[in-house]
């Protein structure tokens, strides 16, 4: 079990926010605001292969994301 921490939302907020309101079935305000609070944990103790997923993803839509 992991968590996933954002680090950083980079440039491109909306495709992040987007992101995470599609893996973790967030409203867009719970997702803004955990986009303007980086750095911060969006997912606790989940299996790594769902964590992955999910900084693949929003590593993809330009943010930073460790697993920790």
């Amino acid at each position: 079990m992991v968590d996933v921490v954002l680090t950083r939302a980079g440039r491109s907020k909306p495709a992040v926010i987007k992101q995470l309101r599609a893996a973790a079935g967030l409203s867009v305000r719970e997702a803004m605001a955990l986009v303007g609070d980086a750095p911060k944990v969006i997912g606790s103790r989940l299996e790594r292969p769902k964590a992955e997923e999910l900084k693949k993803r929003l590593e993809w839509a330009g943010a930073s994301v460790e697993l920790r």
